[in-house]
Parts: C-alpha cells; sequence; structure tokens
C-alpha cells in the first residue's frame, strides 16, 4: 500500500499524486488520487475494482498486459509508472476536471476501456466466469442427466453470471451468484408472484446454500422471445398498449401483497431499509448525480432540487406499496410483439409504483429513442394517473437522468446524451 504522494507535471501544471490499495475477499480496489500542488481540496479520484492474484497481488499494482483496441498491440500497465498517471489526468481533465472541484470516477475500468484499451479482462467477474463455466457444465449434467448441447454467457445480468443451457431441444436460463445473499429468496419471490397470476418462468432446479458448487443458483426454463428493449422498435402502437396493459395489471396485482414494513428493495415480505419514501429519493438524488452532475450542469440541478422539495408533502404521504420496479424496457419478455413473461425478481420494491413508469420512460429515450416514448404514455393511460401524478412521472424521470448519463459517458452515445439533457429540461419545467 503505498502513501506517500509523487509530483508530476502536466500542461504546464504541478499535480501531486497518491495510490492505495487494499485486498477484500479475493478483489482488489485501487485508488488514485489527484491534486493540484498547491491545493489538497478538490481533487480527483480513480477507483479501480479487480481481480487479485493470490501470489502476485494486484494487476494494476505489479503490471499488467492489455490490448489496445486500435490495432491490438499489448502494452504493460503499471500504475506506478507516471506515464499511465498522466493518460488519466489528462483523461480527468477533457472531462472537466480543473483541479478545484472534487471529482470521482467510480469505475476506473471503464476509463481503460473509454482510453481504447480491453480492460474489462481485470474485472472480478472475467475470472469468476473462467472458472464458473465448467462448473455450470457440471451442474447441468447432474440435473438433466446429460451434459449441455450448447451452453453460453448471457450479456444481460448485472448482479449475477447468467448462463443459458440447451439440453435435448429445451432452453433453461441458469443465473448464479458466488454472493449467496443476492438470490436466498428469488424462489419464494417467483413461487408468490406465480400464485398471483403473474407468468414467471418455471423454476427447475435451486439451491441458495452453495451446497455442491461454489456459487448458488437458480435453473429456469427459458421464455422464448427478448427484452422489450429489443422489440420495442418494430411494434406497433396496438402491440405497445397491449404489452403496457399487461404490464399494469402485474403491478395492481401485486399490490395484493400486503403493505411493506419501511421503503426500498427488498425480498417479499421483508422489511425495507428506509423508513420513509422521501430517504430513498435523496439517496437516488445523491447516487445518480455523483458523476454527472457536472454533465447537468448547476442550473438543471438546481431545477430538480426545487422540483424535489417541492414534492415533499407528497413524498410523506407515499405508503410502502409493493410493486415490480424492474418491469421496464428489460425483464419484460416480448415475442414478435406480444408479450410471453417477465423474469428477475430477486427483490421487489415497496414504495410509489410511479417509480417504475418513469425509470421505463428514461431507459426508452436513453436506449431506443423518443419516437417509442409512446410506451410510456401507454403505461400512464392504463394506471389511470391524473395529471399531477403525470407531472411526478416526469420529475422522477429526471431524476433517473443522471445514472443514464453516466452509462451513456462510458459507451461514447454523443446522441443519447443529447436527448437525456434536453427532455431533463422539459420534464422539470
Amino acid at each position: 500500500m503505498t502513501h506517500s504522494t509523487r509530483k508530476i507535471t502536466v500542461q504546464d501544471q504541478e499535480y501531486r499524486y497518491a495510490l492505495r490499495n487494499r485486498y477484500e475477499n479475493g478483489k482488489n480496489f485501487v485508488s488514485l488520487k489527484i491534486f493540484e500542488a498547491r491545493r489538497r481540496d478538490g481533487g480527483c479520484e480513480f477507483r479501480f475494482r479487480t481481480w487479485d492474484d493470490p501470489v502476485s497481488g494486484s494487476p494494476l499494482m505489479v503490471g499488467v498486459d492489455l490490448t489496445r483496441k486500435t490495432d491490438e498491440g499489448v502494452e504493460r500497465w503499471n500504475m506506478h509508472h507516471p506515464a499511465r498517471v498522466r493518460d488519466l489526468l489528462l483523461y480527468a481533465l477533457e472531462q472537466g476536471w480543473n483541479g478545484r472541484h472534487a471529482q470521482i470516477f467510480s469505475d476506473g475500468v471503464a476509463v481503460l476501456n473509454r482510453l481504447g484499451w480491453e480492460a474489462d479482462c481485470l474485472r472480478p467477474e472475467f475470472r469468476e466466469t473462467e472458472r464458473r463455466e465448467p462448473e455450470v457444465g457440471r451442474l447441468i449434467s447432474a440435473t438433466f442427466g446429460s451434459k449441455p448441447d450448447n451452453l453460453e454467457q448471457m450479456t444481460f445480468g448485472h448482479r449475477n453470471v447468467v448462463y443459458r443451457a440447451d439440453v435435448e431441444g429445451r432452453s433453461f436460463i441458469v443465473r448464479t451468484n458466488a454472493d449467496r445473499s443476492v438470490m436466498r429468496r428469488t424462489a419464494d419471490n417467483m413461487t408468490d408472484l406465480r400464485e398471483l397470476g403473474i407468468p414467471v418462468p418455471r423454476i427447475v432446479a435451486y439451491d441458495i446454500e452453495g451446497t455442491d458448487y461454489p456459487f448458488s443458483y437458480i435453473i429456469l426454463e427459458e421464455i422464448s422471445g427478448r427484452d422489450l428493449r429489443y422489440e420495442l422498435p418494430d411494434m406497433t402502437e396496438e402491440q405497445m398498449t397491449a404489452v403496457a396493459e399487461k404490464v399494469v395489471s402485474f403491478q395492481r396485482s401485486v399490490r395484493r401483497i400486503p403493505r411493506g414494513e419501511g421503503y426500498g428493495w427488498r425480498p417479499i415480505g421483508e422489511k425495507g431499509l428506509f423508513d420513509s419514501w422521501q430517504q430513498l429519493i435523496a439517496l437516488d438524488r445523491e447516487d445518480n448525480f455523483r458523476q454527472s452532475g457536472d454533465i447537468v450542469g448547476a442550473e438543471l440541478m438546481s431545477k430538480l432540487d426545487r422540483r424535489l422539495e417541492l414534492l415533499h408533502p407528497y413524498f410523506a404521504e407515499v405508503e410502502p406499496i409493493c410493486f415490480l420496479d424492474d418491469l421496464t424496457i428489460k425483464n419484460v419478455i416480448v415475442e414478435k410483439g406480444d408479450l410471453r413473461g417477465v423474469v428477475d425478481f430477486d427483490v421487489v420494491c415497496y414504495g410509489d409504483p410511479l417509480y417504475f413508469i418513469a425509470l421505463t420512460q428514461t431507459a426508452i429515450l436513453c436506449d431506443i429513442g423518443e419516437e417509442r416514448l409512446f410506451y410510456a404514455e401507454e403505461l400512464c393511460r392504463a394506471m389511470e394517473l391524473d395529471e399531477r401524478q403525470r407531472r411526478i412521472v416526469d420529475v422522477y424521470s429526471a431524476l433517473f437522468v443522471g445514472s443514464f448519463l453516466e452509462y451513456g459517458r462510458e459507451n461514447e452515445d454523443e446522441a443519447a446524451e443529447q436527448r437525456l439533457l434536453s427532455y431533463m429540461g422539459k420534464w422539470l419545467e
């Protein structure tokens, strides 16, 4: 672990920087902090979360070979080398850091990707996946009595490592996680939702304790179709209306679940982590704009804060109603315009059901474009929102813009960024 600061000069300006790293549960966390030499406030920080080698330690601290995207050439990356610090410092300056305000780049690996390196191999999940696939193949063989005809890791799943397995003409989804707490109530949640008439996948097998494998898992029959985000561009308005009405009917069904004790994202029946809806909104306001506040600018941020403040009496009246927060343009499975089922129920949310419409509206704008916002309008219509509630959906959507802007920057999607900023202004009028 390095604590002392070092000097570096970039663009005739002198800076000081410090490197720190720590090990935790097979992962390594590296922090690079940079300050103007004459200041100790207003620094920028790059945070890297990587795998940790049991012998050599942190790949970024001892050196690791990374491939350039432009020509597939390989170079050694070592955070102790001043040239690498210079690259990151120049990136921070390009992103608007001026030495006088604090800025955190929470996903340093994503920054390396944007700088032109194939850096995802540094993520802990990369090594975990390499080791996990043979174990998943063994699990499939033990469950079905034959090896999978095809086994592939899916690109979705930000909390779980997910696979699609074909076995004797049938397809299954295998959700796995080394953190056994993530899916500890998933099967129970799905059972409760199925009893309410919600079309969730059939569970084939599950083990939340990780008894025989180094991960917990749940095997599900695959629902034919794709996430709504991939189908929406080609759907007719009639098809969008039909899907929206079905999704809203699911939300009405889960209202029959008893009100929660507390607010936020929890398995069905468990006490929420927040004592009020206002607390959850305040946390999302902080988290969503931690990285993107500078992109939005002071004027729009001030408008958002004023609108949220005006809604404090409304937030105080929100009851902890159960709703399916992630039935947006993902987890809603559609085939040829028809809804086939819904997926991903590690948790539900207790609070304001308008939140899921707002998240859907912002996701459509970011990932697809404004021409498909008709689907969000149909959700509002099916929910029978009044004028005030419709305005609240827009404020919530503006609140979600921050996290989508960060995603857009990571993927260098300037068109999405401009759409989000434009509509954030409209939503806050």
